[in-house]
């Protein structure tokens, strides 16, 4: 078999799978829902990646060496089986329903709308990481409007400028964005019909807002895409019509502005100058590959001899999973699946496909039964996001299918790390609904000192 029918394959694979599979097409009511993202990214990795390389040729400018076209090959048809055995997994439990996420949030009662005390609690705790963070406005402006100048000087006081950020400043500062989507999830309830000024302008404002306040913690893009989307999704899961262009139009305005703010570092050197760089399609068909996983990728892992005869049997995933955490996580990040990759890439910026990791652990068995659960996984998320009613739980519940769909495009150590940073708004969000419905003093006193636990070890982490 040669490299073009393998990418024949793979693409009659994906269309075939929305042919035969009812469960796991394309869903068109809502249009933005965890089932639809995940096959977003199924298809980028079975049609659109693979077509690239054909038109544009492989992409080896990241690789440490060109791997042969077999092993190619058998990363193209792993990538096919990854994707069946997902489609498997939605079929066995799609029919099933999983209320818990609903009742932990709203309990017996519906349309649970967020309390204000609840809202300025988290955006006081938001406040508090960001100027625990940055020290000063003109750092934060520095952030934003000159990248360089606030690079360089955190690069030469060897950590973050002024404060140096600290574990606890990361944990409080994704309370700001919280705050601000619940806020915008109020507003959701209003059945007045007054449209005022104020009625008009707060909710581009909070949206703005959210977008500016989750890409604080680093330059990285996803962290402030993925709000968005999961906002997209309560609005067309809602039926909000008369105002969607609006917010689109927001949206994509915010996104093209930090994008060129945040790539500002890319393209400039740290004096301002233009960094001498021509821009052409080969250079454009790399990044898209890298940043991809095109196949040729996972085919330098599979070519690695160094757990064939000896496989993991699970101590590369549990790595994996274990490396993001804080202290605990030390013993295993040698270990981990982002550790070996990026050894045998040579590079330190190339995250370990979970594909990959499954291989390396149980060869072809673990990619079949890993991605059984991952569909398993998605099955549950999108059936409660059909049934939810309440914004909020609309919100949490895509937001964190966006973070469980790197199992598609990355790898475990992504998913924990977003379990660990991200998501102490929502867990204290579950015990404040725990508490309303009667739940116990010894709760909040275990949340609390494992999060007094979790602070203190990211800021001995980031101090050593």
């Amino acid at each position: 078999m040669g490299i073009e029918l393998a990418v024949a394959l793979s693409v009659a694979s994906f269309f075939l799978g929305q042919t035969l599979l009812t469960r796991c097409r394309f869903c068109l009511a809502p249009i933005i829902c965890p089932l639809n993202w995940f096959l977003f990214l199924f298809g980028l990795k079975l049609v659109i990646v693979p077509v690239a390389v054909l038109v544009f040729g492989e992409s080896t400018r990241f690789l440490p060496y060109k791997p042969s076209d077999s092993a190619v090959i058998a990363a193209i048809l792993l990538n096919v089986v990854a994707y069946w055995s997902f489609c498997a997994g939605i079929q066995i439990f799609s029919r099933k329903q999983s209320g818990n996420i609903s009742r932990a949030l709203a309990g017996n009662a519906r349309n649970w709308i967020p309390p204000r005390s609840l809202i300025i609690a988290f955006a006081v705790l938001g406040f508090a990481g960001v100027a625990y963070r940055f020290g000063s406005l003109g750092n934060l402006v520095d952030y934003f409007m000159d990248p360089q100048t606030y690079l360089f000087n955190s690069q030469a006081g060897g950590q973050d400028v002024a404060t140096g950020g600290g574990g606890i400043a990361v944990l409080l500062m994704y309370f700001l964005p919280f705050s601000a989507v619940m806020m915008w999830c109020r507003g959701q309830y209003r059945t007045s019909r007054r449209s005022g000024i104020l009625e008009r302008l707060l909710p581009p404002i909070l949206i703005a807002l959210i977008a500016l306040s989750s890409s604080l913690s680093s330059y990285s893009r996803t962290l402030f895409v993925m709000p968005l989307i999961a906002i997209a999704a309560v609005m067309t899961r809602q039926g909000v019509s008369a105002n969607i262009l609006k917010y689109v139009a927001l949206g994509v305005f915010g996104v093209a502005l930090l994008a060129v703010i945040s790539s500002y570092r890319m393209f400039f050197t740290v004096s301002g100058d233009m960094v001498p760089n021509e821009v052409d399609m080969a250079e454009v068909s790399d990044m898209f590959q890298d940043y991809g996983a095109a196949p040729q990728y996972l085919a330098v892992l599979i070519e690695s001899s160094a757990f064939h005869e000896n496989p993991g049997m699970g101590r590369v995933l549990f790595s994996s999973a274990m490396s993001p955490v804080p202290v605990l996580g030390k013993p295993f990040r040698p270990y981990s699946g982002n550790a070996i990759f990026q050894k045998m890439m040579g590079r330190e910026d190339q995250p370990a496909p979970f594909v990959g990791e499954l291989y390396l652990d149980f060869s072809v068995f673990g990619v079949v039964l890993g991605h059984v659960a991952v569909g398993a996984l998605t099955a549950a998320l999108q059936n409660r996001f059909v049934l939810a009613a309440e914004p909020l739980e609309l919100y949490i519940l895509q937001f964190t299918s966006l973070c469980c769909s790197y199992f598609i495009v990355c790898g475990m150590a992504e998913v924990t790390q977003f379990a660990t940073y991200l998501f102490w708004p929502v867990y204290c969000l579950l015990l404040f609904r725990k508490l309303q419905r009667g739940g116990h003093l010894g709760s909040v006193v275990a949340l609390i000192l494992v999060g007094q636990k979790a602070s203190n070890s990211l800021s001995e982490k980031a101090s050593g």
